[in-house]
């Protein structure tokens, strides 16, 4: 199956002309934990780890993967034909080492662009010379027939009592951020980042109360980008009242190339994807570094902490009745 899945994919490869295809462990909004739909590297490999990244070649395939998973991913590659590359292990080349090995010096590098963070292909650009890297294709997508439905869990209000900041006072530390660092303009992909800020929470991906969308804040205006099934007509007021705009989840690439010119927009580059930051009008001037919500969400105050402490009672309770079972 898996083998059969590699062709397919090489024959999209040939009609492009790519030389070396890269598939991610990774979505649009760089998250450690994937939805079903994401797991496009465990569709093509076989490999159903957390963590990995496949490079398919025209005559041979490898994973790349951290000693975590060296017994897991070489049962799971059994027959194939994928390589496992054990990193960190002496002679295993690293992922940029080994596409310099295996590309042509004017070779082409394909990989999707809504996958790849904007600091990888920056360390891409730097370190594969000559080599063209191709971000607009989605070849696992292209031939993948029964893939899962992209999730559409339902966006809901995480109440005040839990997390004791309401958007407005959130929004408005943010805005203090982008005035003292000269920033007109703060553009987040970080799922937690977005829920944290705007006081949402959903169920995309198993085990993280996240909901997938993008958000944009400028000096006036905040918006959320979701799709228009994830929210009902009761968020979408309760977030009005807060200052934000719902918008259509694809309508962020329109929104961010009409940005004006000469205005500063702030991002994390390492949670920013390939496709999102081309879409940034070019006269823009971008300031990377970590989100501030990053550092906000740091800060707990005096409801969060409290809340915090109780999730951490009714944790050890459960782990405590876990090893009574395993015991007895």
């Amino acid at each position: 199956m898996i083998t059969e899945r590699l062709e397919k994919l090489r024959k999209k490869m040939s009609e492009r002309n790519i030389d070396a295809y890269v598939v991610l462990s990774s979505d649009p909004h760089t998250s450690e934990y994937l939805a079903d739909y994401y797991k496009t590297r465990k569709y093509i490999t076989g490999f159903s780890g957390s963590a990995g990244t496949a490079v398919i070649l025209k005559k041979k395939a490898a994973l790349f993967t951290d000693g975590r998973y060296f017994i897991q991913a070489a049962k799971e590659l059994e027959g194939s034909t994928v390589e496992l590359m054990k990193m960190g292990e002496p002679g295993v080349p690293t992922l940029i080492e080994y596409l310099n090995e295996n590309v042509g010096e004017c070779g082409k590098i394909g990989v999707d662009g809504l996958t790849l963070d904007y600091n990888d292909y920056y360390q891409w650009l730097e370190n594969l010379g000559d080599r063209m890297i191709i971000t607009d294709v989605d070849f696992v997508g292209d031939i993948w027939e029964d893939r899962p439905e992209k999730p559409n869990s339902k966006a809901y209000a995480f109440d005040v009592k839990y997390c004791g900041k309401d958007t407005k006072t959130k929004l408005k530390e943010l805005r203090y951020f982008m005035d003292s660092n000269d920033c007109d303009y703060n553009f987040i992909g970080s799922l937690d980042d977005i829920c944290y800020l705007y006081n949402i929470r959903g169920n995309d991906v198993l085990y993280n109360p996240v909901i997938i969308s993008y958000a944009l804040v400028g000096k006036d205006f905040a918006n959320l980008y979701i799709d228009d099934e994830k929210i009902d007509d009761d968020l979408i007021e309760l977030l009005k009242e807060q200052g934000v705009t719902v918008k259509a989840y694809e309508k962020v690439f329109e929104d961010l190339s009409e940005l004006p010119g000469k205005s500063v927009l702030f991002l994390d580059s390492s949670k920013t994807n390939v496709r999102i930051y081309n879409s940034i009008n070019s006269n823009i001037r971008i300031s990377k570094g970590i989100q501030p919500t990053t550092l906000m969400k740091a800060h707990k105050n005096e409801t969060e902490i409290k809340n915090q402490k109780n999730a951490y009672i009714k944790d050890g309770v459960a782990l405590v009745k876990f090893f009574n079972w395993v015991e007895t």
